[in-house]
């Protein structure tokens, strides 16, 4: 995360103003003004789309993210997946600048907004107060612990003819040397043979 957010400052220092020359390093070094339209805030969260092969009916057709930086060769941003800390790039993805999920304070990090409502702007939502938030859902099954049956114990028993047995077993398979450390202990290990 560190070396993104190192990127992401160079690329907003490189489209601010110098003190001397009044122009910002992107203008001398193109030729034209930068556009800054399109600038967000790092660490927000942000909703991407799936690509195509990926969506279905029944899943979700966004996941969530963290906006961690712009893209080198193209227009696209870089996002840092929350679910499986991945990182991608994306073009069109809808940002929640006021939601920050990386960060240590927020006590609930689990409600985040799906829905925005329907007079705001997706462009303006710094300033729409007015969205839909879930909460995270609690099973409603009792979980039922497995059990195999006094059957599966006695068969077990039944093949081995003895708890003694099987108690000598158990402690053969625990009876390991340790590995030699140089070859003259290699060579009179039990296994040297093989």
């Amino acid at each position: 995360m560190w070396g993104e957010a190192v990127l992401s400052a160079c690329h907003i220092l490189n489209r601010v103003p110098h003190k001397k020359l009044e122009k910002t390093p992107y203008e001398i070094w193109k030729g034209y003004p930068p556009n800054l339209s399109f600038m967000k805030v790092w660490g927000c969260l942000a909703k991407v789309g799936l690509p195509d092969p990926k969506r279905t009916n029944i899943r979700s057709k966004t996941y969530d993210c963290v906006s961690i930086g712009y893209a080198q060769n193209s227009d696209a941003y870089r996002f840092m997946s929350v679910s499986d800390r991945t990182i991608s790039e994306a073009r069109d993805a809808e940002f929640f600048e006021h939601i920050f999920p990386l960060n240590k304070g927020v006590t609930n990090p689990h409600i985040v907004p799906n829905v925005l409502d329907e007079s705001c702007d997706t462009n303006r939502h710094a300033s729409c107060s007015n969205f839909q938030v879930d909460e995270p859902r609690k099973r409603k099954r009792a979980r039922v612990e497995k059990t195999f049956g006094d059957e599966f114990i006695t068969n077990f028993l039944s093949k081995i003819n003895s708890l003694d047995l099987l108690s000598d077993e158990l402690i053969l398979a625990y009876i390991i040397e340790k590995d030699p450390k140089i070859y003259n202990e290699a060579l009179k290990s039990i296994d040297a043979n093989f």
